[in-house]
């Protein structure tokens, strides 16, 4: 007869996961206080009493994923704005307010010849792509997937049609940052070539719009116990 098995958990790695925390932050811009372009400012209360132990003065931090797009469905072309210029970009650079000495930027932009070193916050690279996200009014056929038959023969020409938003997954490793619970965080968004924080707009509105974006990230922090 064969010996049955048994699988178990050690209690090390059971607590070590009570240390992990997902946390997803959306903004909507209409409901925003106003501000600078592209800065966001949200509470980030502790979840359990490891947030808010002086035990635990430190975590590693990543961004999952981010999904932003325009709150009012009427709006098909969210588009990239710092208020002054506007047009399609290929990813964000998010920088979060929190203290780390892990994490640093440089960029030189067209026509300068001294490079910006930034550091001191937690900041994280993360391509997007612009993807069909569904109709304004909530039928099959406003997103154009399944278009509408005409004569018994779909219409294929409503193929992509309907509002877009601007998706990615977060690259690279966590890093080690302070304690971001019990704290108003203030998230940063701009491009990592730039200098200028940016905006979604609607692209028939032109620059100078209003901000018309809804802003969702997903966050994983993981507490690290003092030394």
């Amino acid at each position: 007869m064969a010996e049955a098995q048994v699988n178990s958990v050690s209690v090390t790695s059971i607590d070590e996961e009570r240390l992990k925390f997902r946390v997803i932050c959306g903004i909507n811009a209409a409901n925003h206080p106003p501000g600078r372009v592209g800065e966001y400012k949200f509470q980030l209360p502790p979840l359990t009493a490891y947030g808010n132990s002086n035990h635990y003065n430190q975590c590693v931090m990543t961004c999952d994923c981010v999904s932003f797009g325009c709150q009012d469905g009427l709006i098909l072309d969210p588009t990239w704005s710092d208020g002054v210029t506007f047009g399609r970009i290929d990813c964000i650079e998010l920088k979060a307010d929190v203290p780390s000495a892990q994490t640093g930027a440089v960029r030189r932009s067209v026509g300068q010849n001294v490079d910006q070193h930034l550091y001191g916050a937690f900041r994280q690279m993360i391509p997007l792509k612009c993807n069909l996200v569904g109709g304004s009014d909530g039928r099959i056929a406003s997103v154009g997937i399944i278009a509408t038959p005409v004569g018994g023969v779909p219409n294929t020409g409503l193929f992509g049609t309907g509002p877009y938003a601007w998706q990615g997954e977060g690259r690279g490793d966590p890093v080690l940052s302070a304690n971001p619970f019990g704290d108003t965080l203030t998230l940063t968004l701009t491009h990592p070539a730039f200098f200028a924080a940016l905006k979604l707009v609607s692209h028939a509105t032109g620059a100078g719009g209003a901000d018309e974006g809804s802003y969702s990230f997903q966050f994983t922090i993981t507490m690290v116990p003092n030394k």
